[in-house]
């Protein structure tokens, strides 16, 4: 998990020196084209695979509170839960703001570039107690299994000769990466699934219609 907390790092450090609107659609482009991540190969891949895998995880919290609220003929319910976002805040719903106010006449955002940064690396942070609980064998393979699977990964990697071999490691580190995220977005729409939610019903794929639909950026050009 080294590289994997060297990465959420380096995201919340970012700094592109001037102020754009960001979102869930430019933000990974943004950091892997910069001169410092230009070595860092497939890393605006991996920026959205955590992104939606953060918001599927928040679909779980949603509708694990729309079960509470319907055992509870919806006695807690109040203005706040109807309206606003709850927690935990994901990337997503900061980018959806930020999305609904921007269009092809200006370069308005609601959340300044460092909230962004910021932001997302939070959503590294969210996902990373299940990224570790798969690793150590929670969910399906034990632990033994996946370290080997990790091992050999890495092994076969590295027969290539490269001029420079931490730039290749770190490379197999965030596919590798990539891999176990797809699983666990995978078991998060499978658990969605169990609760009635299929993935084109999801807030990650849904937003995104929604979007096209009503922002004047898109709407224009139908």
């Amino acid at each position: 998990m080294a590289v994997y907390n060297y990465i959420a790092s380096f995201v919340k450090d970012f700094d592109i020196k001037k102020l754009i609107s960001l979102n869930m659609y430019n933000i990974g482009f943004i950091i892997s084209s910069s001169s410092r991540a230009k070595n860092y190969l497939n890393l605006d891949y991996l920026i959205n695979l955590v992104i939606r895998a953060e918001e599927d995880r928040k679909d779980i919290f949603n509708m694990t509170r729309i079960q509470q609220l319907n055992d509870n003929d919806y006695a807690d319910l109040d203005y706040e839960t109807l309206t606003k976002p709850q927690p935990p805040y994901t990337f997503s719903e900061y980018s959806d703001g930020n999305l609904h106010i921007v269009n092809e006449k200006n370069n308005l955002y609601i959340f300044p570039p460092h909230i962004m940064f910021y932001r997302l690396s939070k959503s590294f942070k969210n996902i990373q107690p299940d990224l570790e609980f798969m690793l150590n064998g929670g969910f399906e393979s034990d632990q033994y299994t996946i370290n080997k699977y990790n091992y050999n990964y890495f092994r076969l990697c590295l027969f290539n000769d490269t001029p420079d071999e931490k730039i290749l490691c770190f490379n197999t580190a965030i596919n590798l990466l990539i891999e176990w995220i797809q699983k666990l977005d995978k078991f998060y729409l499978s658990e969605l699934s169990k609760m009635g939610i299929q993935e084109d019903e999801t807030f990650y794929k849904s937003s995104g219609t929604v979007m096209l639909e009503n922002n004047d950026l898109f709407g224009k050009r139908k």
